[in-house]
């Protein structure tokens, strides 16, 4: 599934517009997005945990041309599923 797909979906389960739950969905993401990059977690309960790890930069050598390439600090975005929603997905094998 997709994400115009699952805002279909979303749409017809709820009997929201699609213009409305698709502007909600991005605006969502968009938070998300804005908390992982400040550093902080988002968690919605009973389903998971958005939160990020800094890497630090270091130097690698290529390693054919063996040319020294500077790798600079990044953030690596992670998510967690919650237990309960492993225990749902589980739950209906």
């Amino acid at each position: 599934m997709n994400k115009k797909e699952l805002l279909s979906k979303t749409s017809n389960e709820t009997g929201f517009a699609h213009v409305l739950i698709e502007s909600a969905f991005d605006e969502i993401i968009r938070i998300i997005a804005d908390e992982i990059e400040a550093g902080r977690e988002v968690t919605i309960s009973g389903f998971g945990n958005f939160s990020s790890k800094f890497i630090k930069g270091k130097e690698k050598v290529h390693n054919i041309t063996k040319e020294i390439i500077n790798v600079r600090d990044r953030l690596d975005p992670r998510f967690k599923f919650s237990t309960a929603f492993k225990k749902r997905i589980n739950s209906k094998n």
